[in-house]
């Protein structure tokens, strides 16, 4: 049996943009997907989640080998299946296999979970099958999972996933930044599930649309990542609160926010929050915010407001695997 286990993520700034190759800010939370794998002697494949049920395939060998569904809904294992199929394809062989999937990252949530399962699966069925990736190999095929998932991505969640800590992502540079201080955030959920995949889709067809007015905001929110990092690095989380709350009406005004999404921000925001916003893809799921010394006050106000607050620890170690 291999398993591997990998971490959710938020934004503390730079969703959206970043797909169109400005900078983000993200960093690992403390809770993760894990996919446990076991060799079986066919070809068949079977999943099991206590949380979505059970699917069965069979791997059609070829080229490209393909999952051929037998039974079960594949779009709740889109990713999982994805990454099967590309990792059988990148390592040239294939096999059965029986899987296990569990996670305490809330689906749909803006946390990244897509990310967390992507990355957990190529880890381990790579390792059944006996091919050891490189953590940037492994980044690059659940991201390929992701793009063809979704049509359209970004590197960002899945190298959280992957490496852990605090990074700064651009285009297909990643910089672990080891400077950052730690910093108390609550995580609001609304209980809206979201879809990353449709925002994302939202966000393209408004940029072309309006392409110079999308533009200018996907500059500013460049902007506000890289100010944003040099504002935690000095300690100024007054400062970072501010650039958080112009990061939201950033994302506002690109039509990704929602009702129960500002609902919660404000509550935080009033019971003192230094800021507040919507992280991952928005539409639903989850808010964070910068607390301070005030994160009791903002757990009452998330809860009074209908969400769900999730104190969280930020910067924890990405990819595990073990036998």
């Amino acid at each position: 049996m291999i398993t591997a286990s990998s971490p959710g993520a938020i934004f503390f700034f730079g969703e959206h943009a970043v797909v169109y190759g400005y900078p983000a800010l993200i960093t690992a939370v403390d809770r993760r997907v894990v996919v446990s794998e076991r060799k079986r002697g066919d070809d068949r494949v079977e999943v099991f989640s206590k949380k979505l049920g059970s699917l069965s395939g069979r791997v059609k060998i070829g080229k490209k080998p393909v999952i051929r569904i037998l039974r079960g809904d594949p779009q709740k294992f889109a990713y999982l299946i994805k990454a099967l199929e590309l990792t059988f394809a990148e390592v040239g062989r294939s096999c059965g296999l029986n899987i296990e999937v569990s996670s305490d990252i809330p689906m749909g949530s803006g946390l990244s979970s897509s990310s967390a399962v992507s990355v957990a699966t190529v880890a381990a069925t790579a390792r059944v099958l006996n091919e050891e990736l490189s953590l940037s190999e492994v980044t690059e095929l659940a991201f390929k999972t992701e793009l063809e998932v979704q049509s359209i991505a970004s590197r960002a969640g899945v190298a959280v996933a992957t490496y852990g800590g605090f990074l700064w992502l651009r285009h297909n540079k990643i910089k672990r930044l080891n400077k950052i201080p730690q910093v108390k955030v609550v995580v609001g959920n609304t209980n809206v599930p979201c879809s990353t995949s449709s925002m994302v889709r939202k966000v393209r067809q408004l940029k072309e649309d309006h392409p110079s007015a999308v533009e200018c905001i996907f500059r500013l929110i460049g902007t506000l990542t890289e100010v944003g990092i040099e504002s935690i690095k000095k300690r100024d989380f007054e400062r970072t609160g501010k650039l958080m709350d112009i990061n939201q009406a950033c994302l506002s005004a690109l039509g990704v926010s929602s009702p129960e999404l500002e609902r919660l921000i404000g509550a935080a925001r009033s019971a003192g929050a230094l800021g507040a916003k919507l992280t991952g893809g928005g539409g639903g799921g989850c808010m964070v915010a910068l607390v301070g010394d005030r994160s009791q006050s903002v757990v009452k106000a998330v809860r009074a407001a209908g969400g769900l607050p999730m104190l969280m620890v930020l910067g924890v170690q990405g990819l595990k695997t073990k036998n």
